[in-house]
């Protein structure tokens, strides 16, 4: 993953779980865009990854949603679980 310096994300995650009445995690929450997520039985060349993720340049866009998945196993795929529009 790539990890986001962003206290305004951190607290939304707080409000979101104080929100939805969710079950606190015991490790500590770290804003991020997942890139790829190694499995077993299907390996990933995270050596071309890391090479191609060194060409794209710094983005900047408008955040119109996000969508907040949760796994119902540990193990699992990720289910989507809602989606929260921000006001544009």
């Amino acid at each position: 993953y790539v990890s986001i310096d962003s206290p305004e994300l951190v607290n939304l995650y707080k409000k979101l779980y104080e929100n939805l009445n969710l079950q606190e995690e015991k490790r500590e929450y770290t804003p991020h865009l997942t890139i790829v997520k190694q499995r077993p039985r299907r390996p990933v060349d995270l050596d071309s990854i890391r090479k191609r993720a060194e060409i794209i340049p710094t983005l900047e866009y408008t955040l119109n949603s996000i969508i907040v998945y949760f796994q119902p196993k540990e193990h699992s795929i990720y289910v989507p679980y809602m989606e929260i529009p921000f006001r544009t």
